[in-house]
């Protein structure tokens, strides 16, 4: 019996010390090949919104460009990345700060009940003291023993949304255009989603997150170290998105905007709103939901907000 359970452990050594050897080459391999850039000249940061916002592709002849924006990200992961990323942004760099409506407001994103599906994808792109909540199991799960099977092994250990940043493109890729019958469904769902759900106390009122706002703080601060230029952009949206908050609260705008100006002005930081630009707001070819532009929108985001706003930072700091 004793010599049965030795070779069974003599066999679970031997696959540990080969999945650990083979992980090491291949995470390796993964680094060297990574996708985030050295000496990145414009970038974003930010959550959906920022994710489909940006096409870089028109820029990337004359600029290195990245965007490090992901589905439900907040600023304070925002904060993370950019503070871990920091070293790779070249002198004079621009960073697009995205500022979504739900950016300051809600509890703190960790009592949020599917935080830790969403915080997973963490493990693989930031060093443990940077991730929420740092578990080691998790970390020994998705970032030692699961680098060589993002498949069976991850969904066996409960990990279900695992996501490499390395593995993005730098730019959307989305060219479906708004289906005009779920339109209004759509907008009433992102409208709980954004200014509803875990955003309000018991008595209804909007819950400020002081995490998030000094995020905020944390994020300009590090772009200036980094001789690199910050500015707060809030991106183009459907007239019916908009509609549908100032509907279900008439005092939102009010309050979002006292808070993004008082910062922008005490900063130093340049504001640029795109959220009612007439350029985007009834035109449905440009979206492929109420709030999230598709990639024919991203294009000609990006290239307006070069045009008229990252342009002229980057020759005055020539």
């Amino acid at each position: 019996m004793r010599r049965f359970i030795f070779t069974i452990c003599s066999y679970i050594m031997i696959i540990v010390v080969l999945t650990l050897g083979i992980n090491t080459v291949y995470k390796k391999k993964v680094q060297k090949t990574a996708r985030i850039p050295n000496q990145i000249n414009i970038c974003n940061f930010g959550s959906s919104h920022g994710v489909h916002a940006y096409y870089y592709e028109d820029l990337e002849d004359t600029y290195t460009c990245y965007n490090f924006a992901m589905d439900s990200q907040s600023l304070s992961y925002d904060e993370r990345l950019l503070d871990c990323y920091s070293d790779r942004l070249a002198d004079n760099a621009v960073v697009i700060i995205d500022i979504s409506y739900f950016a300051c407001y809600g509890i703190h994103e960790s009592e949020i009940e599917d935080f830790e599906s969403k915080n997973q994808r963490y493990y693989t792109i930031l060093p443990s003291k940077y991730i929420k909540k740092y578990d080691w199991y998790t970390d020994l799960i998705v970032n030692r023993l699961c680098s060589i099977n993002d498949g069976p092994l991850k969904v066996a250990a409960g990990i279900l949304r695992p996501t490499m940043i390395t593995e993005k493109k730098s730019y959307p890729d989305n060219w479906n255009t708004v289906d005009v019958s779920t339109l209004k469904a759509d907008v009433e769902s992102a409208c709980q989603r954004h200014i509803f759900m875990y955003k309000r106390d018991a008595d209804d009122n909007l819950i400020f997150n002081e995490e998030e706002n000094q995020a905020l703080y944390d994020m300009v601060k590090i772009c200036r170290e980094h001789h690199a230029t910050p500015i707060f952009v809030t991106v183009p949206y459907l007239k019916e998105y908009t509609d549908e908050i100032r509907m279900e609260d008439p005092d939102f705008f009010d309050g979002f905007y006292a808070w993004i100006n008082h910062v922008s002005d005490e900063l130093n930081v340049d504001y640029y709103d795109y959220s009612l630009d007439e350029r985007f707001i009834n035109d449905y070819s440009l979206f492929y939901n109420g709030d999230h532009m598709n990639t024919y929108g991203a294009k000609k985001f990006t290239n307006i907000l070069f045009e008229e706003v990252i342009a002229d930072i980057i020759e005055e700091n020539l």
